[in-house]
């Protein structure tokens, strides 16, 4: 989550973004409600991940993940985990993963 915390992607852009089409459930939510509330992008930062791999983020140390009796995770460092998470970058690098993001609308705005 605090990874996509400094990636804002502003409510109007999204819908100049959107602009090939006017049947689009996201430019529909972003045009008839409130969005500016503070949203960010941490959602598709795992999908990036998933789908591109581990280059465009610095990532923990290895370790396992436990969940407590009050529902909070644990990380605990371990040279043989399964798990790491993923560190929140510079400014820079959020407005490049901003672009980054972006430009999945942009290549179907193009016909591509």
């Amino acid at each position: 989550m605090e990874v996509g915390l400094t990636v804002d992607y502003d409510p109007q852009q999204v819908i100049s973004d959107i602009n090939w089409t006017d049947r689009h459930p996201i430019k529909q939510v972003y045009m008839n409600c409130n969005c500016y509330t503070g949203q960010k992008m941490w959602d598709p930062m795992t999908v990036i991940q998933a789908v591109e791999g581990n280059d465009f983020f610095a990532l923990s140390m290895r370790g396992t993940v436990e969940l407590s009796q009050n529902c909070a995770m644990l990380f605990t460092p371990s040279a043989t985990g399964n798990c790491r998470y993923q560190i929140p970058g510079s400014q820079t690098w959020s407005s490049q993963m901003l672009e980054h993001i972006r430009k999945y609308n942009k290549i179907r705005n193009a016909g591509e």
